[in-house]
């Protein structure tokens, strides 16, 4: 369809003939926002993709998150006089060990 729109608007183009505006119905509205190789050519559209990429992602970030509850070890931290100073809460997700970097560690110290 955009190959014969600018085609229509080439031939009257060298006829002479000025198109001030196209329009067309919402089925053929990807012909104003991506060009012939998909890319946007809009910023509009732009942001849709990125938005849309954005939105993958979320899912693998909640799932992190999510699994970094699962099987949580709190480790209490003691100084020499057996006063608490701290935890360390341990949490192994799934993700982090498929790819193999180990446990997840947050230490949280200063508790009065």
């Amino acid at each position: 369809m955009r190959t014969i729109a600018e085609h229509v608007m080439n031939e009257c183009r060298n006829a002479g003939i000025h198109i001030p505006a196209v329009s067309f119905d919402g089925q053929w509205h990807v012909l104003s926002v991506r060009d012939d190789n998909d890319k946007p050519l809009t910023v509009l559209q732009l942001q849709k993709d990125v938005w849309r990429e954005v939105e993958k992602k979320k899912v693998d970030i909640v799932k992190e998150l999510k699994d970094l509850n699962k099987n949580p070890q709190l480790e209490v931290l003691k100084n020499d006089r057996s006063k608490l100073t701290g935890y360390i809460l341990t949490s192994i997700s799934s993700a982090a060990s498929s790819v193999k970097t180990g446990p997840t560690k947050i230490a949280i110290s200063n508790v009065k």
